[in-house]
């Protein structure tokens, strides 16, 4: 098993979006893991065939995705992409400072 870091311990202010790096995703079965203060907002895993394409085709991952008001939150879920799938985790619309942000995936 292998541990990829999308986002390891952000933080940022209310309103402001934290974007990981793409990373390459060699295909198959994963599990999405998300902890930390999520300042109200929701963590997002996105997939792309090709990150230099313009405008860049984006998918969101159904079922990967974790939101919640409270200080912290865990989640872990589980997804399935194609092999040379690139990834990526975002956190969006907080309406709150969010501390210690955590996204990994286990392949």
């Amino acid at each position: 098993m292998s541990t990829q870091k999308l986002i390891e311990n952000l933080s940022s202010d209310a309103g402001t979006d934290i974007i990981g790096d793409w990373k390459l995703h060699y295909g198959g079965e994963g599990d999405f893991w998300v902890w930390g203060n999520l300042g109200g907002g929701t963590v997002y895993l996105q997939a792309t065939l090709d990150e230099s394409l313009s405008p860049l085709p984006i998918a969101t991952i159904c079922g990967c995705e974790s939101s919640d008001a409270s200080t912290t939150v865990a989640n872990v879920s589980k997804f399935y992409l194609a092999s040379e799938t690139k990834i990526r985790a975002v956190l969006l619309n907080t309406t709150s400072s969010s501390s210690g942000v955590n996204v990994r995936i286990n392949t």
